[in-house]
């Protein structure tokens, strides 16, 4: 049995079962799952669970023009572009085109760079 570390970094917060086999597990998405003592509790799990968040706002190393950042989407596995000419702010996720406001990944930029 792998021995289960302190902090577990994870999307999702972890699952404990128990399998036909009549072990204990406790899962944490796609970071592993592990056998537990019979004793150990969902709170147990919980103390050791570590949210994964990517950087909410990293600037973008690879341009050459200034104030262009990458934002992470939703879901965790992709970035959407936003960019600030000096008067008007442009992203590249779908919900700017349509929207006549700043979207949230616009909102996230200006709240950071305050």
């Amino acid at each position: 049995m792998n021995e289960l570390p302190d902090k577990i970094v994870s999307i999702y917060h972890p699952v404990i079962t128990k399998f036909y086999d009549g072990k204990k597990y406790v899962t944490y998405a796609e970071a592993g799952t592990w056998e537990v003592p019979e004793d150990f509790t969902q709170e147990d799990a919980m103390k050791r669970w570590v949210r994964y968040q990517p950087n909410i706002v990293e600037e973008k190393k690879v341009h050459t023009q200034p104030n262009v950042w990458e934002v992470p989407n939703s879901k965790g596995n992709g970035f959407y572009e936003v960019k600030y000419s000096g008067s008007y702010w442009v992203c590249s996720c779908p919900a700017n085109t349509y929207k006549r406001k700043d979207c949230k990944h616009i909102l996230k930029i200006k709240e950071t760079i305050k």
